[in-house]
């Protein structure tokens, strides 16, 4: 919580923190585009939380764990994400700035 009680936006919060970073790394002045990313990252909750959300509270199995297995597949098999392959994926900027994390879900339009 910020200290005026709103909720903080962390995906926002994170796509600030990369566009910044990414402006001082490549000494640009584009800056990365928040907004199509917010969007993106919207469009993949919803239509998480419109399909398989939805199956789970039809099937009343709504616990942390099944939500999170549900999540799991929905990022990794559906969307094609991976995981990092060893220690120097690990530390790579794709894999660590969340703008690019969210740019190789392969979600379908």
């Amino acid at each position: 919580m910020a200290d005026g009680g709103d909720a903080a936006d962390v995906v926002f919060t994170s796509l600030c923190i990369s566009k910044e970073d990414d402006a001082y790394k490549s000494r640009t002045a584009v800056p990365l585009p928040i907004e199509a990313y917010v969007k993106r990252v919207d469009k993949l909750v919803v239509e998480f939380m419109q399909r398989d959300y939805v199956r789970l509270e039809e099937a009343g199995t709504t616990s942390t764990a099944e939500v999170i297995e549900a999540l799991e597949d929905y990022l990794y098999v559906q969307n094609s994400y991976r995981a990092p392959a060893g220690w120097r994926e690990m530390y790579s900027p794709y894999r660590t700035y969340f703008h690019n994390v969210v740019g190789r879900c392969k979600f379908k339009p």
